[in-house]
């Protein structure tokens, strides 16, 4: 690739780019690519291709606002699951597993604000879809067995091994006070 004279991916001026840790595999680039290019539909339906020529100004700011209220994180020892109706809060399935299964009703329903007899019958009876069969078997062995229990309450894409990075909710740019102004 031919050089234009941008610094953006300078090694010399940022390392992180070479440090072994960071290295990014072409599965995790397509699959980037391919969330960019498609948006899935809520229920059911074929993806369809995002058409980025429609966006507005104020459309580009609203997606750059959005992205500044997230940050990156790396996983501890435990994988992490999102709850399916949480929004971003990302839970070790160790908090999961410690409860019993009563426990675990409520402790959901808590957190998602769903209904109990809804969770109870996603646990007993989980309606795994085909792409949540591919994204579970894409786990490592040891992590799809501890999180399979949980399937019909998680997230399937949002399942994170132990020591990998996710993109999380950060503190808020609003709240770090550069936008607000004084009131006299």
């Amino acid at each position: 690739m031919i050089a234009y004279g941008g610094r953006l991916f300078d090694p010399q001026r940022f390392l992180v780019l070479e440090d072994a840790a960071c290295i990014v595999s072409n599965r995790t680039f397509f699959d980037v690519l391919h969330l960019l290019l498609f948006a899935r539909q809520k229920k059911g339906g074929e993806p369809q291709r995002v058409g980025y020529w429609a966006i507005d100004v104020e459309q580009i700011g609203y997606i750059y606002e959005g992205l500044l209220d997230h940050r990156c994180a790396r996983a501890g020892d435990e994988p992490l699951v999102k709850l399916r109706g949480a929004g971003e809060a990302a839970v070790p399935v160790s908090e999961l597993e410690k409860r019993s299964k009563d426990e675990l009703v409520t402790y959901v329903a808590e957190e998602t604000g769903r209904k109990a007899d809804g969770i109870r019958e996603a646990l007993e009876h989980p309606a795994v879809t085909e792409r949540e069969q591919e994204c579970l078997a894409k786990l490592p062995p040891k992590v799809e067995e501890r999180v399979r229990p949980f399937a019909g309450i998680t997230q399937c894409e949002e399942m994170v091994p132990p020591g990998w990075r996710y993109l999380t909710t950060g503190t808020s740019r609003r709240a770090s006070g550069r936008t607000t102004r004084r009131s006299r």
